[in-house]
Parts: structure tokens; C-alpha cells; sequence
């Protein structure tokens, strides 16, 4: 059972971080292809960040008993409390929406009625609360099906790690030191993302935990090698909005909806895994209440639409995570007991977990 539900965990986790981005591919050239040779060493970089900020949220939430990502910060001074639950909030609310939105294009991809769009985007945003609100098993299962066609799709077209890669940036010292701190701060906002269901994770020994964000680090290094191996070798693919889909274009119709597919299945899980989390924050309230905090913001910041975010957004809203989300849980570690005074609970009835036994009012 316990093999089952980290096997279920990893899964969910690793569907949190493949968002439309990651799928599409244009994070990998953004991040990682465009640095030509060293691409290699940079998804070294990011992945071990990632694995260790996974390590960090996982034992807070462990050694507080919890798995809400809203109580890591309990007793911690006020501006710091608030700062890093607003953060976090604010870039949960933002990029959920984003993910609406794309949902809804990938809908008007698929039908060009006039109702594709409103439908696709609220279809996708209340299919995936039901199942952020449920146990890891579902969205583990999701997760895996994505993680699978992902792959599969990356093998189709072809690795070739020997090609001659593409540098579109100088890879001089200074160029290559931004490069590394845009690395970071990917894996510092991917993290932030997945938080939520991090948190829920949070079960077990600590070798067990230590296991899974290992083994969180390794699969999403694979992901981002395979994936650099396939981009790298069709320079002409560098600059496309939707790489995966011009990728998967010479299968001809087919290959379009494996390609929507995908993206869709990548919007899913994501979107999934931040209203698993904004749940997380708005539990205490009424069922209405509750529901209007999670559903609402993402759904407002929807309206803006979704374009330019992974080029200019991505990089600076890591570095905010990495300084007001992460970096108070170093301090919060050290304050904290090693022995978890009690396990987290997880009430299957009511489909949520114990995040409302400490919560106190934000001060």
C-alpha cells in the first residue's frame, strides 16, 4: 500500500510540474535548449534544486503535522507569514488562469464553434477542481497517462543527442551565470506550483519522503534530456509558440491531436494541482465561500488571456518563490521538532485533509 500511494504521489507531483509549458516544449528551449552544450549541465542544476526544495516543503509539513502548504508558515513573524502566503497565492491565482485560458484555445483548436472557448475553459477548470479536491489517486493516474504519451511522443520523433545543438544566446561567463539563476528559479517556481500536492505527500518516514523527491528529480531530469535531445536537433523549432506541435505535424492529422492531447492532458494536471492548492488556503470557510476563493481568481485572471508568460514571467516569479516561499521554511526547520508529533489525516468523505486544524487568521 505504501509502494501504491508513493507511486501515486510521484506521479501526481511530476503531473503538477508538466504544465502546457513543459509539454508544449517552449519552456525546454526557453530554459534549457537554447544554451546549446550546456543544456546538459543546467537540467542537472534545476532538477537537484527542484529535489531539494521538494525535500524542504515535505519535511516542514511533516514535522508541523500537516498537509496544508498554508500552515508551513504558522508561527513565523507576521510580514513573513503574509508575504509568502501571498506570494504563493497571487502566483497560484495567475498561472491558474493562464491554464484556463489555454484550455479554452486548445478547445477552439478542436471545435471552432462559437461557445468551444467559455465551454472548454470552464469544462477544464471544474473537471479539474473535482479532482485537485480528491485523494493523489486520480490525479496520479492522470499524471502517469501524461507522463507516458509524453514520452511516447518525444521517442516518435526521434532523439539524437549527437546532433549539433543550436545555441540562440552567447554562452559567454555572464551569460551562462544568468542561465544557471534562470534554472534555479525555474525549479523554484515549478516547486511553488506543485505545493499543494507536495504537501499532501508529506506522509510517512523520512527516508520515504527523501526517496520520492530523489526519484521527483531524477524523472523530471529524464523528461528534460529527452525532450533537449529531440529540440535540439530541429533548430527551426526554436522559435514556435507550440514546439510539440510542429513536431508532431509530419504524422499528419493524428499527430495535431496527439499534439492537443498532450497539452491538454499537461493543462489538466496542472490546473488540478493549483486548485488543489488554493483549496488548501480557502478550507475553514463555508462550502460557497470556499468554492468562490478557489474558483474565482484564477477564473478572473483568465479574462487577460494567455500570452507571453513563460518568456517573461517564468524567470522573475521563481526568484519571488525562491526568496518569499522557500527561504522561510529554512528558518522554520531549524525551529521545528524532528519527531512529527502527530500524522496527517486525510478524511476520504469529506475529500480533504486536516488543513484546518491549525490554521490561525493571517495577522
Amino acid at each position: 500500500m505504501a509502494k501504491r500511494s508513493g507511486a501515486a504521489g510521484l506521479a501526481a507531483c511530476l503531473g503538477a510540474i508538466i504544465g502546457a509549458g513543459f509539454a508544449s516544449g517552449r519552456e525546454v528551449i526557453v530554459f534549457f535548449t537554447r544554451y546549446g552544450t550546456h543544456a546538459c549541465w543546467l537540467i542537472a542544476l534545476s532538477a537537484g534544486v527542484l529535489a531539494l526544495l521538494c525535500a524542504l516543503c515535505m519535511d516542514v509539513a511533516r514535522r508541523r503535522g500537516t498537509g496544508c502548504w498554508w500552515n508551513l508558515y504558522d508561527g513565523m513573524p507576521p510580514w513573513v507569514r503574509a508575504a509568502a502566503r501571498l506570494c504563493t497565492a497571487m502566483m497560484l491565482a495567475v498561472t491558474g488562469g493562464a491554464l484556463i485560458s489555454a484550455s479554452g484555445w486548445l478547445a477552439m483548436l478542436l471545435w471552432p464553434g462559437e461557445w468551444a472557448y467559455p465551454t472548454g475553459a470552464v469544462g477544464t477548470l471544474l473537471m479539474a477542481w473535482m479532482v485537485g479536491r480528491r485523494g493523489l489517486g486520480a490525479l496520479g493516474w492522470i499524471s502517469g497517462l501524461l507522463t507516458a504519451a509524453l514520452v511516447a511522443a518525444l521517442l516518435a520523433a526521434g532523439v539524437d543527442r549527437s546532433a549539433p545543438p543550436a545555441a540562440l544566446l552567447a554562452t559567454g561567463p555572464v551569460s551562462l551565470l544568468q542561465a544557471a539563476v534562470r534554472a534555479v528559479a525555474y525549479a523554484a517556481m515549478n516547486l511553488a506550483l506543485a505545493i499543494g500536492v507536495v504537501c499532501r505527500c508529506a506522509q510517512g518516514t523520512g527516508r520515504r519522503m527523501a526517496l520520492l523527491c530523489a526519484g521527483l528529480g531524477m524523472a523530471l531530469a529524464a523528461l528534460l534530456w529527452l525532450s533537449d535531445g529531440v529540440y535540439r536537433q530541429r533548430p527551426e523549432l526554436l522559435s514556435e509558440a507550440f514546439p510539440i506541435v510542429r513536431l508532431l505535424a509530419r504524422f499528419g492529422r493524428t499527430g495535431f491531436l496527439v499534439s492537443a492531447g498532450l497539452l491538454f492532458l499537461a493543462v489538466f494536471t496542472s490546473l488540478a494541482a493549483v486548485l488543489c492548492a488554493l483549496d488548501g488556503a480557502a478550507q475553514g470557510h463555508g462550502s460557497c465561500l470556499r468554492a468562490a476563493l478557489t474558483l474565482g481568481p484564477p477564473l478572473a485572471v483568465s479574462l487577460v488571456g494567455f500570452e507571453g508568460i513563460v518568456d517573461g514571467l517564468y524567470a522573475p516569479a521563481g526568484l519571488a518563490c525562491l526568496a518569499l516561499v522557500f527561504a522561510p521554511l529554512l528558518w522554520a526547520r531549524r525551529k521545528l521538532p524532528l519527531d512529527n508529533p502527530r500524522p496527517i489525516q486525510y478524511d476520504r468523505k469529506k475529500r480533504t485533509n486536516d488543513c484546518t486544524s491549525e490554521r490561525r487568521p493571517l495577522r
